[in-house]
C-alpha cells in the first residue's frame, strides 16, 4: 500500500486495513461458494467499511477539512459552503438566496442568516 509514512512504519490508515473481520459474515460467504481467502476479504471488507460509516456519521473528515483550512470554522460552516456550491451549481442564477440554503441545510432561515454573514465576514462566500 502506498502511504505517505516513514519506511517501516505503518501509515494511518493500516488499523483500517488490519482487522479480522467479522467471522459469521466469512462463515456465510464460504457456504455461498466463496474461497477462504475470499470470505476473509468480504469480512474484512465489511469491517473497514464499517468503520468508514462509522467515521462519516461522526463526521471526522469535515473535522479534518476545517482544521486544515480554519480551526476556527464550525461544522455549520462547512455544510453553508457546501450549501453554496451545490446551489450555485444546480441553478444559474446571480444570487443565492439565504431561504435556499436554509433550505439546503434543513435550518431556519434565521441561523442561515447568521452562518452566512458569518461566512461573508471571513472571506469564504
Amino acid at each position: 500500500m502506498s502511504n505517505d509514512a516513514e519506511p517501516g512504519k505503518p501509515d494511518r490508515f493500516s488499523n483500517l486495513c488490519q482487522t479480522r473481520g467479522d467471522q459469521d459474515l466469512a462463515d456465510l460467504a464460504r457456504g455461498h461458494g466463496l474461497s477462504e481467502a475470499a470470505a476473509g476479504a468480504v469480512a474484512a471488507i465489511d469491517a473497514v467499511m464499517s468503520k468508514v460509516r462509522r467515521s462519516v456519521q461522526r463526521r471526522d473528515f469535515g473535522r479534518l477539512i476545517l482544521a486544515r483550512i480554519d480551526p476556527s470554522l464550525e461544522l455549520s460552516h462547512l455544510d453553508a459552503i457546501i450549501a453554496l456550491s451545490a446551489v450555485a451549481s444546480d441553478t444559474p442564477q446571480d444570487e443565492v438566496t439565504v431561504g435556499v440554503i436554509a433550505e439546503r441545510m434543513g435550518i431556519d432561515p434565521s441561523r442561515a442568516s447568521r452562518i452566512s454573514a458569518d461566512l461573508v465576514e471571513r472571506g469564504y462566500a
